[in-house]
């Protein structure tokens, strides 16, 4: 038994939960193989999407609740996420409900394509993936 006080995640996950509807962390759950008793949740400060950080044992996840109203659908975002994901850009999607809801992994530190160079610089490849990204055909 861990004696780590996590009295703080648990407050913050009672209140992450009257936000997330129910039936999909559920679906979460399943998708995780765990149970909902064990998930560790955390409201991530952002300004764009609502986040959550997920920690399941020694795994973290983060969950993007995307805004209403907002510029850009959750399917454009999985899309660009993919994208994004498969030239070593962003964490890859585990999960989405297709409507409002992405599970990515959580990432600890930026991918190495993102480091700056120089203080004036970008490197060339994030310049690429940029071009490329804006380029593609949305869903």
């Amino acid at each position: 038994m861990s004696s780590v006080d996590r009295s703080h995640c648990y407050t913050a996950a009672m209140l992450a939960i009257e936000k997330i509807d129910p039936a999909v962390l559920h679906k979460i759950c399943r998708h995780l193989n765990t149970h909902i008793s064990s998930l560790v949740i955390q409201k991530i400060a952002t300004s764009g999407n609502e986040v959550y950080q997920l920690r399941v044992g020694n795994n973290s996840y983060a969950l993007h609740k995307a805004c209403r109203n907002r510029f850009i659908s959750i399917q454009a975002q999985i899309h660009n996420v993919e994208i994004a994901y498969n030239n070593g850009l962003s964490p890859k999607c585990v999960w989405h409900d297709g409507k409002h809801h992405m599970l990515t992994e959580w990432v600890m530190s930026p991918p190495a394509a993102l480091e700056p160079q120089s203080k004036f610089s970008i490197n060339d490849s994030v310049l690429d993936m940029l071009v490329k990204l804006h380029s593609t055909t949305q869903p």
